[in-house]
């Protein structure tokens, strides 16, 4: 019996352990709203605050889940604790009453927007009074502007999101918006020119104003602490700083599209995707870049149609391409990452000679290749310069 009771006794203490093994990693549900390029279900890693929320909580072994919707509703549902917490959020009296706050995540770099063929020019934010000025519900422009406009200081006109707000500018329903300079100017160059070419932002800074995590009174003070806790790490790391630093770069890598060809070792299609010596290679760039490689998917074409992919589709990188004479000025290149040397391979000759053939003789024999390939480049060019040569000589 003592034997049955160790048993259980063993028994016991592995459940609990394996218990305590499966609750350690933590899950955590985020309230967001769209503002690219902060934050988009369409950007890499779903933009700049979620990718810098999700290294920090890392730290705790804390999985979060990002659920997108408008930025009023982000806020109610988070002040009511239906969300654990929600980024991207400016101090206000009101606000500090109704959550609570990390330390700051970021700064932002507020500025005036205004029609480009007129002139804004103001020292303290009551001289734009007399200017229509465009706002975005739920939006915070720092205390004293939100004062201006509560107060009905300043006339005001509402859009549903900073887009519209521009395109307000542009079509002179309003004077000026005030937004942050990184935000707009991102949402301005996905705009068609008609409406970009009228917009530009003023050089005078509103403010640079913090942004923060909130939470529920009561209920986050525990996950708060989590996250500062981890952004600091994050931040000693210098891995903070390296996001910051290849935000831009991470965010048009998200745009290409990486295709390479079924050429085993070096890339080819298996089993479960692309592989190959390359194709790990650019993997390991990506990620050491901060790129999100689901947004930046390998393909594997057939080598005719990887190549016309890359001459017709802009955005396109095409590995491992040889660079030749002919090539050299139809692409951008990188690299070069290995040198490659391009033979003639066929059946071994039954004669009583080993001497090597001439180019005058392999020029008669019937050659093959991969349409576009640079060995099909290479021999048409060599084979017409020989020719060339040869019918010189008997002219």
């Amino acid at each position: 019996m003592r034997y049955i009771n160790g048993f259980l006794l063993v028994f016991i203490s592995l459940v609990f352990s394996t218990t305590h093994t499966f609750s350690a990693t933590k899950n955590i549900r985020i309230a967001i709203g769209d503002w690219p390029p902060y934050a988009s279900e369409s950007l890499p890693h779903k933009g700049l605050l979620p990718l810098i929320l999700k290294k920090a909580f890392a730290y705790s072994d804390t999985q979060v889940t990002f659920d997108f919707m408008s930025w009023d509703e982000a806020y109610d549902k988070t002040r009511d604790g239906e969300y654990d917490l929600s980024p991207g959020w400016i101090k206000t009296p009101i606000r500090e009453k109704e959550v609570l706050f990390s330390q700051a995540v970021n700064y932002i770099d507020l500025r005036f927007f205004h029609a480009s063929d007129k002139e804004l020019s103001w020292e303290e934010i009551e001289e734009v009074y007399q200017l229509k000025l465009g706002i975005v519900s739920g939006y915070s422009y720092g205390v004293k502007l939100d004062s201006a406009i509560k107060q009905n200081h300043i006339k005001t006109r509402q859009y549903d999101n900073e887009r519209e707000a521009l395109r307000g500018i542009a079509k002179k329903e309003i004077d000026i918006y005030p937004a942050d300079a990184l935000v707009s100017t991102y949402i301005l160059n996905t705009l068609a020119n008609s409406i970009k070419d009228k917009v530009i932002f003023d050089e005078h800074t509103i403010s640079n104003s913090p942004i923060f995590l909130i939470g529920k009174h009561d209920t986050s003070q525990t996950l708060i602490d989590t996250f500062n806790s981890g952004l600091n790490k994050l931040i000693a790391s210098g891995d903070y700083a390296k996001i910051l630093e290849n935000f831009h770069l991470v965010n048009k890598l998200g745009k290409l599209n990486f295709i390479t060809e079924d050429n085993a070792p070096i890339n080819y299609q298996s089993e479960n995707g692309p592989a190959g010596i390359m194709v790990a290679a650019i993997n390991t760039i990506l990620t050491e870049l901060g790129a999100d490689t689901s947004k930046a998917p390998i393909q594997v074409y057939p080598w005719a149609r990887a190549y016309q992919t890359l001459e017709q589709r802009s955005n396109t990188v095409l590995f491992a391409l040889t660079k030749t004479q002919q090539r050299a000025d139809k692409f951008k290149w990188v690299g070069p990452i290995y040198r490659s040397k391009i033979i003639l391979l066929g059946l071994k000759e039954q004669s009583s000679t080993d001497l090597p053939l001439s180019l005058d003789d392999i020029i008669q024999k019937n050659v093959c290749a991969v349409k576009n390939d640079v060995g099909e480049q290479l021999w048409k060019s060599i084979s017409s310069q020989t020719e060339s040569k040869r019918l010189a000589k008997h002219t």
